[in-house]
This record gives C-alpha cells, structure tokens and sequence, in this order.
C-alpha cells in the first residue's frame, strides 16, 4: 500500500520513485533475453529445433531497445493507485500493472523558441497539446500541423548547435534537417534532405532553416527579446546556414519534446528539427522515438510491425497459464475486457489514420471518442 511518507510527496516525486518498482516487474513479463523455458510457457513444448538467437533478435531486444529510453512509467502507477482506492492492494496491482505499459509501449531545452502556426513564438516549456505549429513537410513546404503529445524528458546533458546567427540546445540524439552543399533545385527533402543527430553535425554542415525575409513580418516583444511575427508564409519559404560549432553545454537543463502531426517536425529557435511506440510509428512513418530512430527505422518495418503486435500478447501469458491463481471466472473477466480494449485502441488509431490521410479535421467530439 501508499505508506504515509509516499503520501505526503509531490505527485511527481512519488511518481519517479515507482519506476525501478516497475521496471523490475516488466522484466517478469518479458525478460532481456529470452530462454527456451519461457517461449515454451506459451507456445508449448518445442518438436523440432528452437532459434533461440534469432527469437532474441526478432523480439526481446527490439522490446527493450525501446524500453530502455526511458518513460514516465505513470499508466502501471495509476493503475494500482486506482486499485488500491477500490479496496484493492497497490502489491497485488503491481503484479499485473506492467502489461498496460508493455502494451502501450530525443528533446530540446525548455526555452526553445518554438514557432506556433499564427507566426508568434513560444517557447518549448509553454507549447501545449493541440496547439498548432510551423511544421516542414517532406517536399520542403511549410505547413501548420497539431502537436499531438507533449513529453517531460527531465534534466539532461544537452549540445549547442551554433550557427552565425542562430542556437539550438537539444539531447545528443535529437535529429536535425541537413543538405548537401549544393542545394537540390526541387527543394525535395527526398531529393537532398537529410535527418542528422546533433551529436553527429560538424563545422562546415548546413541546416534548413527558416527565413523572415520568406515572409510578411511585424516585431513584437516577448519577455525582453524582440522577435518578427509571421503574418504571411510566401515562397520560397526555407533558408540554408552553415553550423559554426556543436558544443556541450555546461550544467544539465530541462528538456521536452513535442509530437508533431503527420510531418513530424517544427521549427526551434529558427532550425528544423524532427520530433522524437513500435506499431505507431510505423503507422505514423515517424523518424524518431525518445531521441533515437523508431525502432522500425532500426530493426525494419517487418521486425517492428511483428514485434509491436507480440507486445500485445506476451503479457497475457501469465494469465494464461494461470500464475496469479486468479481461477477460471476472472481470467474470462480479464480476456474479455483485454479483447475489447485492444480493438478500442486499433479502431482509435484507425480513426487517427484516417484523418491524417484523408485530410479530414475532426470535431472536438469526435477527438475525445477516438
């Protein structure tokens, strides 16, 4: 149960002290590496040969490549929390907790001037979830698009990347839009584009940025600094700079990272950059995760669609083979409502796909029944 001490902290702090009680239990649901003793307790006793090495690469280390970047970990808290204000136990609830995030399952520093789609800037720490920003699609063209979620990376050691006039402090990881020397005449980002790492940007590389002299501007003011407004995109809309340097800063800030809707970037402090699970992803066609390439990026779309699905059902072996001794009545209570919630999360991505294929804007209404 919440001792009297855990009660009294901060929701954030109690939060964070949870995680490695988490983690740990995960590992009982699926291991790092994979043995014939556990494959067999769901698919049965093997009759030819067992692959043990492929499996592990097919499977668990995919799994916990994503794993190990980090995560708030907050859905099995709230969901023992929820069970212990039922008259459950948070001990009991901890047991089961970790399949919601086996089954759900980079940044840049907090003032970051991000550019919203009305032209003003904001920065990173006060951008909100469905909020609209400046986005680069992969033809070079900018674009308004919706921040679909917004992620607390904590406190990290970041890089500066400076260009003559301009600064980007971001996680080692997080990638940038680059091009070639000579510019492609098309401005395709297929034809000449490029996502780089931070970590990986040297003197001399060029990033796609965005120009004021693209657009219609007025100067406004915002906590001291002066910047232009954008009060009309017009052609052509992106710029070039060459980086100056790529430095570490000195003390650790704090970091977020925002996902962006369909094109997957936004603009910070005047550069293009991109935003940072395993099945949406590739749905998505996202680049980044947390600060790394997508797991399909890494392991290719067969691997990561395959394994994005057996994340749905490893964490039912347990219920499967009965280890909780839950009996028959509750196991059936269990399956039915694992099934249902499962189609209600594919049928939910199926509406999200839809919309940002189709082009279609739904309605507030719409959005929460999604």
């Amino acid at each position: 149960m919440v001792s009297e001490k855990e009660s009294k902290m901060e929701i954030k702090e109690f939060l964070k002290s949870k995680i490695p009680e988490v983690e740990k239990n995960i590992e009982n649901f699926i291991p790092r590496t994979s043995t014939k003793k556990w494959i067999e307790s769901a698919l049965g006793k093997t009759i030819f040969e067992l692959d043990l090495e492929a499996y592990n690469k097919g499977v668990n280390e995919p799994i916990w490549e994503l794993l190990d970047r980090g995560g708030k970990r907050f859905r099995p808290i709230m969901t023992c929390l929820v069970a212990e204000a039922v008259g459950g136990k948070f001990e009991e609830a901890m047991k089961l907790a970790p399949m919601v995030e086996i089954i759900h399952n980079g940044c840049v520093e907090e003032n970051t001037i991000v550019w919203m789609a009305n032209g003003t800037p904001k920065k990173m720490k006060d951008v909100q979830i469905g909020e609209y920003v400046l986005s680069v699609d992969k033809h070079g063209r900018l674009k308004e698009r919706r921040v679909m979620h917004k992620h607390d990376n904590g406190v990290k050691k970041v890089l500066a990347v400076k260009t003559n006039n301009r600064t980007v402090s971001a996680t080692e990881e997080h990638p940038f839009l680059t091009v070639g020397k000579t510019c492609p005449e098309n401005g395709s980002v297929g034809a000449g584009f490029k996502w780089v790492r931070i970590k990986n940007l040297k003197k001399g590389d060029v990033l796609v940025i965005t120009e004021s002299a693209c657009a219609n501007t007025v100067t406004l003011q915002t906590d001291n600094v002066q910047f232009q407004k954008i009060k009309q995109i017009s052609a052509p809309q992106l710029g070039f700079v060459e980086v100056r340097e790529v430095i570490e800063e000195a003390n650790p800030v704090q970091t977020y990272d925002i996902e962006v809707e369909e094109t997957h970037s936004y603009i910070a402090n005047g550069i293009v950059v991109h935003n940072t699970l395993m099945q949406d992803d590739v749905e998505d066609d996202s680049q980044a995760r947390r600060g790394k390439l997508c797991t399909h990026k890494v392991y290719g779309v067969d691997t990561a669609v395959n394994t994005g699905t057996i994340m749905y059902f490893w964490p039912m072996v347990k219920i499967l083979t009965d280890e909780f001794k839950l009996g028959d009545e509750k196991r059936l209570q269990i399956y039915d409502i694992f099934i249902r919630e499962l189609l209600r999360v594919c049928s939910g991505q199926a509406w999200d796909i839809a919309w940002h294929h189709g082009g279609f804007t739904p309605n507030e209404a719409q959005y929460l029944n999604m």
